[in-house]
């Protein structure tokens, strides 16, 4: 072994201390998968049983850099991406997975590196999810101008409603003033009615007393 050869696996190795560190999760994942050292490849990749790196490209990056460029690879595997493309096109699917990956590792401290997928509306999505927003512009463009249309028809009928329930409170307080006029009438009826039976009761004592003194 050389000693070109020992450092790149020592530079390697150093990076997958770095990813276990930071996802002990990915234990099982990477006990599973081959790191390969090659010039073969312009950055890194996998195909499901290795994890391929090219040296110079990793050189080239700072330690954290080095661990979010492996963690991205080997997440790949623990999320069964490759399995999970069939009937897809790959293109976009490729652009979807690292959207999902990628925010996933930012949101854990890890610097981006220059030039990949960086996509916040990835946050919280699943790699199908992504895939559909986009595969399929056009679809969730309509869907998003439905879901607007939704919420100001929403909006709309809570006013309205707001408004009847306004005119209802209006209709109600007419009607209970007109019940209050009446009310009154009523009790002024009443107390004339008393005061016609008081005055009444006075003059039937008055001829009474009349009565009395003959």
């Amino acid at each position: 072994m050389d000693l070109f050869q020992h450092a790149n696996e020592q530079m390697l190795n150093n990076t997958l201390l770095g990813v276990r560190q930071k996802f002990p999760l990915l234990d099982t994942t990477l006990e599973g998968l081959e790191i390969v050292a090659t010039d073969e490849i312009p950055t890194c990749c996998t195909d499901n049983e290795k994890v391929l790196c090219n040296p110079k490209f990793m050189e080239s990056l700072t330690y954290e850099q080095r661990v979010f460029a492996l963690s991205h690879e080997v997440l790949h595997v623990a999320f069964d991406h490759i399995l999970r493309s069939k009937d897809k096109d790959l293109g976009d699917w490729n652009v979807a997975t690292d959207a999902v990956i990628n925010k996933i590792l930012k949101d854990n401290g890890l610097p981006l590196i220059d030039g990949v997928i960086d996509m916040d509306e990835a946050q919280g999505k699943s790699a199908e999810e992504m895939y559909e927003i986009i595969h399929n512009p056009d679809k969730n463009k309509e869907n998003s101008q439905e879901q607007d249309n939704n919420s100001a028809n929403s909006s709309d009928t809570n006013n309205n409603q707001g408004q009847s329930s306004h005119i209802n409170s209006n209709s109600n307080t007419n009607q209970g003033q007109s019940n209050q006029a009446d009310k009154q009438n009523q009790s002024s009826q009443d107390n004339s009615k008393n005061n016609n039976q008081n005055n009444e009761q006075n003059q039937s004592n008055q001829n009474n007393s009349a009565k009395s003194m003959l």
